[in-house]
């Protein structure tokens, strides 16, 4: 599995030739990462890991699709890339170091506003799922 990292997408020009991707990564990057990943949990059944504080508060969450690679709307990353991304914002927002949380289902209904059924959140999310060619059925098989 490759990783594409959409944070450079997003950071260029080259962005404006993709709105709904831009609109997605910022959605589900940085407000409704916890219905993602419910949904992808929902539906595929991936493992998924929470960045929280080290005081707990959840500052994202996203799946894994092996067993260092997330999925989340930033695209295929190692869990250190997701994790230093999330960190620079927990450290800059409440000023505590952020460390990941392998998470169940429990953890994340907790979390998850749930206002739209997981597969109206995958459909909402397929523009990235399209531009990393990755398809979420075979992925699951193999």
């Amino acid at each position: 599995m490759q990783i594409v990292d959409l944070e450079k997408l997003l950071n260029s020009n080259s962005i404006l030739e993709f709105p709904e991707i831009e609109n997605a990564i910022l959605r589900f990057g940085h407000g409704d990462c916890h219905d993602l990943t419910f949904s992808l949990n929902e539906i595929y059944h991936f493992k998924m890991i929470a960045i929280v504080s080290k005081s707990g508060l959840p500052i994202h969450s996203c799946v894994l699709i092996a067993d260092n690679l997330t999925l989340d709307a930033y695209g295929i990353n190692t869990i250190k890339t997701t994790l230093n991304r999330y960190n620079k914002i927990c450290l800059d927002n409440i000023e505590e170091e952020a460390e990941i949380k392998y998470i169940n289902e429990e953890y994340i209904a907790n979390f998850a506003l749930l206002l739209d059924e997981p597969e109206d959140v995958i459909n909402d999310f397929q523009p990235i799922l399209n531009y990393l060619n990755l398809n979420l059925n075979s992925l699951v098989k193999s």
